[in-house]
């Protein structure tokens, strides 16, 4: 991360960055000396480069533990039976609290990304975020606590999210319904076609409605307990039919929600990228203007 990348965010109107800690060695997921040492790091670079940049450019940053300690037996965290793991995501909250209070950069601390718990365990997605929440609000009274719902902070989860028993927790949704579009391509064998607006294979149309049906657990949510929503991550894929009419329909969405939102991603993987495009993943090019990144920065100035 640059100072280049910081001027282009400012200059495009972004507010907000969530910092992904991620890239973690697979083999230190399961070693906690090693998983620590990996966290160290991006911290170390959150301090050095990502927090003076962002204040020297006028965003807020979301702090996101992107590869959770023990990594996933499938898709559940092994945290949720292990308790090394679970103390070690625990306690590296209650040091990062400690680390950052009262720093008024930090928007929020986003626990751990996409929980998705599929069967029981000792511990439940739900009561590992609470032990964070707990834990960062006995160091720092007025953090600001981010917690995910199950399978991937789908929208469809909020049906069964209960809040926390604090004040000024925010409650993260990701949005990538329906997936067959926004992911279309992305893993081998993923089908190709659908098109957005369009009508989906089981006949539904797809369209500005269907995204508001998709997301209304999430509204209901909000409404319900008067709760903060963190859209933390939305995208289409670039070589999707309609990417662009899709972006600006799901920012439409939050802003008429009141709903804080981060788009995936800037300057990651080029296929989220909105200044690549191309028609598969194999021949992306650089793009200085084109229809998702207009749609992006429209959104960006309100």
């Amino acid at each position: 991360m640059t100072p280049d990348d910081f001027r282009t965010l400012r200059d495009w109107g972004a507010t907000l960055l969530r910092y992904q800690m991620t890239h973690c060695p697979p083999a230190a997921l399961t070693n906690m000396p090693a998983w620590r040492a990996w966290l160290r790091g991006r911290l170390d670079h959150l301090d050095r480069v990502v927090l003076p940049m962002a204040e020297k450019y006028g965003l807020k940053v979301v702090v996101d533990i992107h590869n959770a300690p023990g990594g996933r037996d499938g898709h559940d965290w092994r945290l949720f039976d292990d308790d090394e793991y679970f103390a070690a995501l625990v306690s590296a909250w209650r040091g990062i609290a400690a680390h950052y209070r009262g720093d008024g950069r930090i928007y929020g601390y986003d626990f751990a990304n996409e929980p998705f718990q599929t069967r029981p365990h000792r511990r439940d997605y739900w009561q590992v975020q609470d032990a964070c929440a707990r834990a960062v609000r006995e160091i720092d009274p007025g953090a600001v606590v981010i917690v995910e719902s199950n399978h991937m902070a789908s929208p469809y989860a909020f049906a069964y999210l209960s809040p926390l028993a604090m004040d000024d927790a925010v409650y993260s949704v990701h949005m990538y319904d329906p997936g067959t579009f926004t992911h279309q391509g992305v893993g081998p064998g993923d089908p190709l076609g659908q098109t957005y607006p369009g009508v989906m294979a089981e006949g539904e149309t797809l369209d500005k409605e269907f995204l508001r049906r998709q997301l209304a657990p999430v509204r209901e949510f909000q409404l319900k307990h008067h709760a903060r929503i963190l859209v933390g991550e939305f995208s289409a894929i670039c070589w999707a039919e309609g990417a662009d009419r899709y972006i600006a329909d799901c920012i439409d969405l939050f802003e008429e929600y009141g709903w804080d939102w981060c788009y995936h991603a800037f300057r990651e993987w080029r296929a989220w990228s909105v200044e690549h495009e191309g028609p598969d993943r194999d021949h992306l090019v650089p793009s200085a203007d084109n229809p998702r990144r207009r749609a992006l920065l429209e959104g960006l100035k309100r």
